[in-house]
């Protein structure tokens, strides 16, 4: 018993060798291609990925040393889909959401018509005001087609990237993938991994999702009932003639958008953990890069705390 304590005594690793900007110093070691973390030394240091010790500790492991589960962060597939689907956020954000915000509104177009005339002295302000509520109201259904066209070209970007994300993904695991598609995913979905897709959780919100693009695409009286069937609450309530342009019958809005993006990310999600039995809380930190990106950016801002551009 006492020489097995001594040999362990003898194993406790010689931190004070190690500079203070040294992973290692950390306790985070890179050897043979792969992470391996005493996270006892981590946690003792208090600097580098402390936000983690907690959920570590709470995964199972036979070694003394936490092991991330994989490498990169591609090999999580629920983290393709997450980072696709964040990107389209970003954009609508931070570029396309800023275009609808240019668009004149009928308040707008009102008060320039206003002003004009007040400005010509030809009619006197009840006239003008008249010529406001005329104006605002002509621009009206113009301003509404605007938004919701703007709307429903995003809804095909979503819809489009997203069939490109499913046909990568199932590229990486083996498929060869001539077509895309919902029922398609379906198909593969079934025949490779043996699991019906109606039965993963959320799979309603996936399929509303492809109702709603498919009566945008089609403009056909089946793609509309499929609509009023599973997503009635985005239709007006018109009776819809079968050819009649979609756009028409659909309470598009930038709520649908974050809506859309929220319900695809939800049920990709629930996809990921039945079909590839990935933890997709763990997948967005359980990887050997992130603890390699941390440490680089922690390091950078210990060198350079102010963010100061080196000389040039």
């Amino acid at each position: 018993m006492n020489s097995v304590k001594k040999n362990r005594k003898r194993k406790i690793k010689d931190y004070s060798k190690y500079d203070f900007l040294d992973m290692e110093y950390h306790g985070i070691f890179y050897k043979k291609g792969k992470i391996k973390i005493d996270t006892k030394r981590l946690s003792k240091t208090n600097w580098v990925c402390t936000h983690l010790i907690e959920k570590i500790n709470a995964i199972p492991r036979n070694s003394a040393y936490f092991i991330p589960n994989r490498k990169t962060r591609y090999e999580y597939r629920c983290n393709i889909f997450s980072d696709r689907i964040n990107e389209l956020r970003s954009l609508w954000e931070n570029e396309l959401k800023h275009t609808v915000n240019t668009i004149k509104t009928p308040e707008q177009i009102g008060e320039q018509a206003f002003d004009l005339d007040i400005s010509f002295g030809i009619l006197d302000h009840g006239e003008c005001e008249t010529v406001r509520a005329m104006e605002s109201f002509r621009r009206s259904r113009e301003y509404d087609f605007l938004l919701s066209m703007i709307y429903a070209q995003y809804i095909h970007i979503i819809g489009s990237v997203m069939e490109s994300v499913q046909i990568e993904v199932f590229e990486m695991e083996g498929c060869q993938m001539t077509f895309s598609g919902k029922k398609e995913i379906e198909k593969v979905t079934l025949e490779k991994f043996g699991i019906k897709i109606k039965d993963i959780q959320n799979y309603h919100l996936y399929e509303r999702f492809y109702a709603l693009w498919n009566f945008l695409k089609h403009n056909s009286k089946l793609s509309y009932e499929g609509t009023r069937e599973i997503f009635p609450e985005i239709l007006n309530e018109t009776e819809f003639k079968n050819g009649s342009f979609s756009l028409k019958y659909l309470k598009l809005s930038e709520q649908t958008i974050i809506d859309v993006l929220n319900d695809l990310d939800l049920f990709f999600k629930c996809y990921c953990e039945v079909v590839f039995k990935e933890n997709t809380e763990e997948a967005s930190w359980n990887y050997d890069h992130y603890f390699l990106r941390e440490l680089k950016i922690w390091k950078e801002g210990m060198e350079n705390p102010l963010g100061i551009p080196p000389y040039t």
